[in-house]
């Protein structure tokens, strides 16, 4: 059961006018390096545009989280329950239910494609999917699997599971801060064939941050989830080769 954490609505409302404010810092200031280094030396692909252009919302919720806390002299450890321990329960909890929950997830995500495709919508590959396909370098890719695995997971748990549902849970609401906090995580991904699974996901990071009180367990579910999808992003391909390979007779 999750106990009682130190954001209630005021520094909820803190923190999201602190993202927005970092968010429009951060677009206008790539706006401005792109101006004055010119778009031929910040090239989309190369590691200075993917670094830039991912820090704009995960970048504004580690600062802004940072400042509120500081400001109300609270620690980390009280605001998403790191001490609570056994803290090697919780991230051998979250990373088996990753593991657990990914096939589901892929075959929700099939489901979801086909039937886009049969109603004839439109699906395009997820913004950070296609981030990955236009880094040109080793280093930008490198970034972009440390955000996957590392920046992303603990930013996105930090404001969706331990600000977002915990503040409106704790303000008497929780069927709006389970729901609402899940629709709006799977929404800013922009995505319309994994929206069902991100739902999902959420859903089941909730439940990991509820039965073990550390949001250390969500977050390493969410970098599991992200590492393995990066892998097989990466080496499908190669992955289903092997497979056959093995079971000829599944072809």
């Amino acid at each position: 059961m999750l106990s009682e954490k130190p954001w209630n609505f005021e520094r909820l409302v803190r923190v999201i006018v602190a993202v927005l404010f970092f968010v429009s810092f951060f677009f206008l200031e790539f706006a401005f390096v792109q101006h004055v280094a010119g778009k031929q030396s910040l090239k989309e692909g190369s590691l200075g545009f993917v670094v830039l252009n991912s820090l704009g919302f995960h970048g504004s919720v580690l600062l802004a989280t940072a400042i509120v806390l500081g400001l109300d002299h609270l620690s980390w450890s009280d605001a998403f329950g790191f001490s609570k321990r056994p803290i090697g329960h919780a991230v051998l909890l979250g990373l088996s239910t990753a593991l657990v929950f990914l096939p589901a997830a892929m075959v929700l995500q099939d489901v979801s494609l086909r039937l886009l495709e049969h109603f004839h919508f439109s699906t395009p590959a997820e913004p950070a999917v296609a981030e990955f396909e236009k880094a040109t370098t080793w280093a930008s890719r490198a970034y972009l699997v440390f955000f996957a695995v590392v920046l992303a997971p603990i930013a996105e748990e930090m404001f969706f599971r331990g600000i977002l549902y915990t503040a409106i849970k704790q303000f008497g609401y929780p069927r709006l801060a389970l729901w609402g906090s899940a629709f709006i995580f799977a929404f800013i991904h922009l995505t319309l064939a994994i929206f069902v699974p991100l739902v999902l996901l959420s859903l089941v990071l909730i439940w990991l941050y509820e039965k073990t009180d550390n949001l250390l367990a969500p977050i390493t579910a969410h970098a599991v989830f992200n590492g393995i999808n990066v892998i097989l992003m990466y080496y499908s391909d190669s992955l289903t080769e092997s497979f056959r390979r093995l079971f000829p007779h599944l072809r």
